[in-house]
């Protein structure tokens, strides 16, 4: 069976985080937290058939870490966290938590 399905998504949000540092004198243990709202939008090809779909897009998220100094002007960091994506159609108002 030979097919042509293409997809295409994309995505872009904006918004501010919260980064907390203990204060240490070696590393750089740290708490985050974060909120950004935007759009994507997805496009498919299927046999010659296009579809093109909008939607609304918020994010918030929260995590902890580890910075790393590697000098004077650079840190490596690590993160373990959440991220929540909630996701609204543009044109049905139907919402959709991932």
């Amino acid at each position: 069976m030979d097919s042509d399905n293409i997809t295409k998504y994309t995505q872009l949000t904006t918004g501010p985080f919260l980064r907390y540092y203990v204060p240490t004198k070696r590393f750089l243990p740290f708490a985050e937290a974060n909120h950004s709202i935007g759009s994507s939008g997805y496009k498919w090809t299927s046999n010659n058939d296009e579809n093109e779909h909008k939607l609304q897009v918020q994010q918030y998220g929260f995590g902890i870490g580890m910075g790393f100094p590697l000098g004077e002007k650079a840190t490596f960091y690590t993160l373990v966290g959440y991220q929540s994506h909630i996701i609204k159609s543009k044109e049905e108002q139907v919402s959709c938590h991932i």
